[in-house]
């Protein structure tokens, strides 16, 4: 029986801290800092993108919040009612 090691959400994409869309994902970091989440739903592919000029860590959560908090006020402001 082999073990399987807990992955990092960065490094296989999976976003499951962003509650937004059918699934979230959040792109392995590249080169130039920033991060990246991008948002699948049903008719729709979307990306959010932060280049802060303070440059923090990819994976950090000054990187990661704001777009987490961007993308649940999108949904919120265009969510059929």
């Amino acid at each position: 029986m082999t073990s399987r090691p807990i992955a990092d959400p960065a490094d296989d994409g999976a976003a499951e801290d962003v509650k937004v869309g059918e699934k979230a994902k959040w792109p392995t970091p590249k080169d130039g800092g920033g991060c990246t989440l991008m948002i699948l739903d049903v008719n729709a592919v979307l990306i959010f993108e932060s280049k802060p000029s303070y440059k923090p860590a990819p994976r950090s959560e000054p990187c990661r919040g704001p777009l987490r908090e961007l993308a649940k006020s999108f949904y919120d402001a265009v969510r059929t009612r």
